[in-house]
């Protein structure tokens, strides 16, 4: 078995890997799509993140194509109909980084509220501006999240830890569902998620159905409200 992996991937799996096959690691891979559809050619699983673009022509070429694993969660990238078509399998690294972008947006709210990178480098000359970077406190401040699974969840108890209180919009969620019913969110329309919050969060894939999500319309909403200082969407492409 042959695996070909086109992306930048960390040494311990890559190893883990050539347990059990045959692999070829060329992290700049996916810059070549000519050079991507000549070794495809023999390979029995294909291993990407974001920047490879898994089209009808790369799926054609893979003959002996069986798996595609992405090391990641979007999958925009990849022509499912396609794979489909040819019975290979998509594999993706659901939730395995849940806890770091959940923690990751607690970090850039905070700096967001506080500058502190700013009011360091300034004491780093000797200043001392506590005016200037006095900031503003998160307790009691409104977090809305637009995607509710599982890094949205993950965030939202993190907020409430804080003393933040959390409204979110998902479709797809029910408010019996444990998102709503145990972590703390209250659900709410797209629409107020927008006016009443402080911070808006993202964590949707990109699909038909939320690509251009967020355009004019949307951010009237945050702005004639005077309340959103702070964006953070978490998937590939526009909203």
């Amino acid at each position: 078995m042959k695996i070909l992996i086109s992306e930048y991937m960390p040494e311990s799996g890559i190893n883990r890997m050539r347990k059990i096959a045959e692999v070829e690691y060329n992290p700049d891979l996916w810059r070549n799509k000519q050079e991507l559809i000549n070794k495809i050619i023999d390979a029995d699983a294909l291993v990407v993140r974001n920047q490879t673009i898994v089209d009808q022509e790369i799926l054609d070429a893979g003959k002996k194509l069986k798996v595609i694993g992405r090391l990641g969660v979007g999958l925009d990238n990849i022509n499912l109909l396609a794979a489909k078509q040819r019975n290979v399998k998509i594999v993706s690294a659901k939730n395995a980084n849940s806890v770091s972008v959940a923690e990751y947006v607690m970090a850039v709210i905070l700096t967001a509220s506080r500058p502190i990178i700013q009011a360091g480098e300034d004491v780093k000359k000797g200043n001392w501006n506590r005016k200037l970077f006095t900031g503003n406190e998160i307790y009691g401040k409104t977090l809305g999240l637009i995607g509710t699974g599982e890094i949205g969840h993950r965030l939202a108890k993190r907020a409430i830890a804080f003393g933040m209180k959390v409204i979110g919009y998902d479709p797809y969620i029910r408010e019996f569902d444990y998102p709503f019913s145990e972590t703390g969110i209250t659900k709410v329309e797209l629409a107020e998620v927008l006016k009443e919050s402080d911070f808006v969060s993202i964590h949707v894939p990109l699909t038909n159905e939320t690509r251009n999500l967020l355009s004019t319309k949307e951010f009237n909403l945050m702005i004639n409200e005077k309340k959103c200082n702070y964006y953070q969407h978490f998937s590939r492409g526009n909203y």
